[in-house]
This record gives structure tokens, C-alpha cells and sequence, in this order.
């Protein structure tokens, strides 16, 4: 699916930041809002293609054909791994964290594919080699909202197993360019029936009223914070009110001040244009002058 003219060329191994970018771009493009997978399917490894390679920051020369093949093979490993990681999950042991379930789940993986490769005479390499994918993949509401729609209509069995007992669940093959696993059945709903087992468990408990007493200080105790929060909020508003109040007393102080000056210079402007400099000496009479001129230039600038 890469040139037309010249046959695609195998390339090296596809590095973790090369399968990131890959799986971003199925992300963007497989399940995009507006064309979704009801194109061709030329057009929709051209998109994958296109985008990979406007957002790649390393050196990668990876055509249609190589994208759609290594996506494939990720799906299939990916698949298989969240198919064991549900048998992992479905046992419900109390004290295991999030990464013995990995570990777990990749150890049953293994044994699973282990099994497989030895019937088949395949040197394959059995561990799980997309653990990155599976991290980039396994919240993705884009994958999940996929990953139900591919599921197969027909009901398939599922056995919880334990690790020494590999052969009692068949994870298949499916196609080579995507494959569809169903989840376990059931997962989803017990969980919530235990989530329901231990409601009802504590709701008849003798803890059940003590429960319920604290339920209640608590809330007595929110509340009473809120009103104090209030309270304060009320006192903040009124420093503020009282502060505007000064400055505007402030501000009325400096205005009558000016006006009281004004009224001063008013008077001394009339005493120096009453000035009769007829009678005064010649120092004086340029003096007085002057200062009748800047007076009346000054009437005229405020007119």
C-alpha cells in the first residue's frame, strides 16, 4: 500500500517512540468524528501515513505498507495482553498492587504464547514487547469506544485460569490487519456487584450508625466552616466600603483646598489689575504690567 511504482522495502525495527506516534495516529484518524473508518482503505492508511509523518521529531522513513503491518501486529499483542490482564483482574486478590497485576498479566501472557510458538516449532519471541502501547492505549476513550464496536457478535467462553493452566483459554488469532478479542464477559458487572455487596454489608453493620454519625459531624462541621467563611467575606466587604469612604473624604478634602486656593489667587489677580501704575515708579509700572498681562493671557487660555 506505500508506492505505486516501487515495491515496499523491509526497514529496521520500529523503535518505542516510532510505535507512540503510530498509535497517537491511530488514535486521531481511526476513530476521527467526522470520517471515522467508513473510508478506503488506501485513503485511511494515506491519513495514518500523513500524519505520522507531519508529527514525527526523529528520523523515521516508514511507508503505508510498514505503518498498517507493525498496527496490526501491535493490536494483536495488545489484545491478547488486555485479555489477560482481565483473567488477572477477575481474581480479585486482596494486597496486589497495579504492577504485580502487570507483571502478572505479562507472565500469563508469556506462558499463553510460550505454548503457542513450542506447538507450532516457532522461535518467536514469547514476552509481551508492547507494554508502551498498552500504556498509551489502555485509558484512550477513543480505544475503548473501538475496541467494544470490533468486538465478534458471537459469544465466546472464558475460563478464569491460573498461571499453570494456560491451555483453558483460547485468546485466537483473529485477522492479520485487525484483530478483535472480546473481553471477558461479566468483568464490568462484578464489579459492580461487589461494589453493591459491600454497601449493603455496611448499611447492616453495627458500624453502620457510627458511619452515620460521623457523616453527620462532618457536614455540621462543613457547614459551620462555610458560615465562618461568610462571615468573613461580610468583614472584608465592609473594610473595603470603609476604605472607598476615606479616600472619597480624601479626595473632598483636596478639592475644597484647591478651590480655597483659587479663590486666594482670584484676589490677588483683581489687587494687581486694580493697580493704578501711572503713579508708581518705572520699575514698578514694567512690574505691575507684566503681571497684568500674564493674568488677562491666562483668563483667555481657561475661556
Amino acid at each position: 500500500m506505500g508506492s505505486t511504482s516501487k515495491k515496499p522495502q523491509r526497514g529496521g525495527n520500529f523503535t518505542d517512540e516510532e510505535d507512540k506516534l503510530l498509535v497517537s495516529s491511530y488514535l486521531n484518524i481511526s476513530l476521527d468524528v467526522v470520517q471515522g473508518n467508513d473510508q478506503k482503505r488506501k485513503t485511511y492508511w494515506r491519513r495514518v501515513w500523513d500524519y505520522f509523518h507531519e508529527h514525527k521529531s526523529f528520523v523515521s522513513e516508514r511507508n503505508e505498507n510498514s505503518l498498517m503491518n507493525r498496527w496490526s501486529a501491535i493490536q494483536l499483542s495488545v489484545n491478547k495482553f488486555c485479555g489477560c490482564y482481565a483473567q488477572i483482574e477477575l481474581r480479585h486478590q486482596s494486597g496486589v498492587t497495579e504492577e504485580d497485576k502487570v507483571s502478572e498479566a505479562k507472565t500469563y501472557y508469556k506462558s499463553l504464547e510460550t505454548s503457542k510458538n513450542t506447538s507450532k516449532n516457532s522461535s518467536k519471541n514469547s514476552s509481551f514487547q508492547f507494554e508502551h502501547c498498552w500504556k498509551q492505549l489502555r485509558y484512550q476513550p477513543k480505544w475503548l469506544e473501538d475496541f467494544e464496536r470490533r468486538k465478534p457478535k458471537k459469544n465466546k467462553t472464558w475460563t478464569v485460569p491460573s498461571l499453570s493452566t494456560p491451555e483453558l483459554v483460547d485468546l485466537g488469532e483473529g485477522d492479520a490487519t485487525f484483530v478483535d478479542l472480546e473481553r471477558p464477559p461479566g468483568n464490568k458487572g462484578e464489579k459492580e456487584r461487589l461494589k453493591k455487596r459491600k454497601k449493603a454489608e455496611i448499611s447492616t453493620s453495627p458500624l453502620a450508625g457510627i458511619l452515620t454519625d460521623i457523616k453527620e459531624e462532618q457536614k455540621k462541621a462543613s457547614d459551620k466552616k462555610m458560615d465562618i467563611i461568610q462571615q468573613l467575606n461580610v468583614q472584608e466587604q465592609e473594610r473595603l466600603q470603609l476604605e472607598k469612604e476615606k479616600l472619597r473624604q480624601g479626595e473632598e478634602k483636596i478639592s475644597i483646598k484647591q478651590k480655597i486656593l483659587r479663590v486666594e489667587e482670584m484676589k490677588e489677580e483683581e489687587r494687581i489689575m486694580l493697580v493704578d501704575t501711572s503713579v508708581l515708579p518705572h520699575v514698578q509700572q514694567e512690574y505691575y504690567q507684566s503681571r497684568q498681562r500674564e493674568i488677562l493671557q491666562q483668563r483667555e487660555k481657561r475661556i
